[in-house]
């Protein structure tokens, strides 16, 4: 039986199946195998790491990459985790909201200050419209 919603879009009995992060047994069949596959992921990086290269010649693998790779290949892992940590995703999220959200009700501009400041003072900060700035960079 399809759901259907009623009036003012209730539901008229059994409703739609929810998404809900209880167990189910293919997340659990999903779970084991990722459990077990990430820690033979990290017992074949360990073994590669610490052992020695003759004795890996020796067991007959010889086709690994430089133990050079053991520690720069994390660290670059990282640094482009925090690069887009940092950078990337601030900037996709100034990105998607576009000129219009920068200005806010808290935007105080040049029109609405009062200019009756003291001659050699400092003069009062005030935000640039979006338009105004995107402008001047253009020049």
């Amino acid at each position: 039986m399809l759901w259907r919603p009623g009036k003012e879009g209730r539901s008229t009995g059994a409703g739609p199946p929810e998404h809900s992060p209880a167990a189910t047994p293919s997340r659990a069949v999903y779970g084991f195998f990722l459990f077990l596959f990430s820690n033979s992921c990290l017992l074949f990086y360990l073994v590669w790491a610490v052992l020695p290269d003759p004795v890996l010649e020796q067991l007959g693998l010889d086709f690994f990459p430089q133990k050079y790779w053991a520690v720069a290949g994390p660290l670059f892992l990282s640094v482009l985790f925090f690069i887009f940590v940092v950078l990337v995703y601030p900037l996709l999220g100034l990105v998607a909201a576009g000129p219009d959200t920068i200005e806010d009700k808290h935007s105080v501009y040049e029109d609405g200050l009062r200019s009756d400041s003291v001659e050699g003072c400092i003069p009062p900060l005030f935000d640039i419209p979006y338009g105004q700035w995107s402008k001047r960079n253009k020049d």
